[in-house]
């Protein structure tokens, strides 16, 4: 609820930086090709709205906030080479690695890279963003 997310920005105070992380690739469906038959057998479409309602409510805490200089960003993860992936792929990621326009599936690292710049001055201009780390997936 709004006020105990009140509160806890009473906690930390500004400039701050709050983080949501969802996994881009799999709510946003469009580009995948072959390889995506396998992989959305399941039931997706509650999955992939939860996901577009954290990129909406990410939008919308960012302009509450923005005056108060707190940043919030969404982090929006490709294939990377997790337990999640490899129970998707059966740990065969080089399909998954060939659908990327990178030729490779990511690493934890490259996404924790990412999380501790938008959490960063660098990146104090930064507000209301779903940032894809995905190797170009979703640009295809």
């Amino acid at each position: 609820t709004r006020p105990a997310i009140d509160e806890q920005f009473t906690m930390v105070p500004p400039p701050a930086s709050i983080i949501a992380g969802i996994s881009y690739f799999m709510h946003n469906q469009t580009p995948l090709r072959s390889v995506s038959i396998t992989l959305f057998q399941f039931s997706s479409e509650h999955y992939v709205a939860s996901k577009h309602g954290v990129i909406g409510l990410t939008q919308a805490a960012a302009l509450e906030y923005a005056k108060k200089n707190i940043r919030v960003n969404a982090v929006c993860p490709g294939p990377i080479h997790t337990k999640m992936l490899d129970r998707f792929t059966g740990g065969n990621e080089e399909p998954m690695a060939k659908a990327t326009p990178m030729g490779r599936v990511g690493r934890a690292d490259e996404v924790a890279d990412t999380v501790l710049w938008l959490m960063s001055s660098k990146s104090s201009y930064v507000t209301g963003q779903s940032l894809a780390i995905d190797g170009g997936w979703v640009s295809q």
